[in-house]
């Protein structure tokens, strides 16, 4: 019985020594693949017939945990382009599949840039949250801007329409109409028939410009409650009877003065012929009963 003993305890001692070093061998390599997988190696011959099986399998563990860190490292630095792990990697399963949402994520995003605000976000929690409330305020705004671009149309039709009516009606007719810079007694704008007077009468257009300057300082019983005043200038022997209304406005941001400015020099001269047929005898040219009258109803 002792001689048959002996053998047995000898080959235990034998295999305990082997197998410890065997998993030492192993610890190690799985210490490598935590803290320096890149250089991590195992020679699975040099192991044990038993343990060969479960170094091959760490040997497969230590490529998909290889495979995994350089996804991850990837994924860390932003790179959506990079190629996903084998099918046979299960470990990177999860980060494979935030991998597609990522991708996703970024065409949403590219559309969102591109003006498609109903994107939305069903995943990711609290960015998904703010995703949406980003992308629907975005709308809003939107929305809020072409309403405003389309009052803004359609004000500046209005306005094209007016300045062409304005326009229209400035430049035919006879009238003469200048808008003067209150401040500076400068010309903002003068029509066309004002422009023929001053080319035509220079003469007449350096009295009334002094007569509308007066104005414009308040001197010389410049009264803005008065609509509507009627001159007489002699220009050269000749007699121009104006009639001028004014009245104040905002003109391109300034504070104008418009006048509006008649010729009535030939309706002065046909009244005055009116008045001498009506108070004067065609045959003896003397003032008659009615020129008297009105004469001392004046005085």
């Amino acid at each position: 019985m002792i001689s048959e003993a002996s053998p047995s305890k000898k080959t235990s001692a034998i295999d305990d020594v082997v197998v410890a070093d065997a998993v030492n061998l192993l610890f190690q390599y799985l210490g490598n693949l935590l803290y320096n997988p890149e250089s991590a190696t195992l020679n699975v011959e040099e192991l044990p017939e038993v343990f060969r099986e479960l170094g091959s399998g760490l040997e497969f563990f230590a490529h998909t945990l290889i495979e995994l860190r350089k996804f991850a490292a990837e994924l860390g630095k932003g790179n959506l382009s990079v190629k996903p792990p084998s099918a046979e990697n299960e470990l990177s399963s999860p980060l494979k599949s935030l991998h597609a949402s990522l991708r996703h994520l970024t065409w949403q995003s590219q559309q969102v840039a591109k003006g498609d605000y109903k994107q939305k976000v069903d995943f990711m929690g609290e960015f998904a949250d703010a995703f949406n409330t980003m992308t629907y305020q975005l709308d809003e705004r939107r929305e809020a801007l072409l309403n405003e671009i389309a009052l803004s149309r359609r004000k500046t039709l209005a306005l094209e329409q007016n300045i062409v009516l304005f326009k229209a009606i400035t430049e035919r007719i006879s009238q003469w109409i200048m808008v003067l810079d209150r401040a500076g007694g400068v010309p903002l704008f003068v029509n066309n028939s004002a422009r023929g007077m001053m080319e035509n009468s220079p003469g007449l257009a350096e009295k009334l410009s002094n007569w509308l300057q007066e104005r414009m300082t308040g001197a010389a019983g410049g009264d803005e409650s008065r609509d509507t005043e009627y001159i007489e200038f002699e220009i050269e022997g000749a007699i121009w009877y104006l009639s001028v209304v004014r009245y104040p406005l905002s003109w391109l941001n300034h504070d104008a003065m418009v006048f509006m400015i008649a010729d009535m020099s030939e309706e002065h001269k046909y009244i005055q012929e009116l008045e001498s047929v009506a108070y004067q005898d065609a045959l003896t040219h003397v003032n008659s009963r009615h020129y008297g009258m009105r004469t001392l109803h004046t005085w």
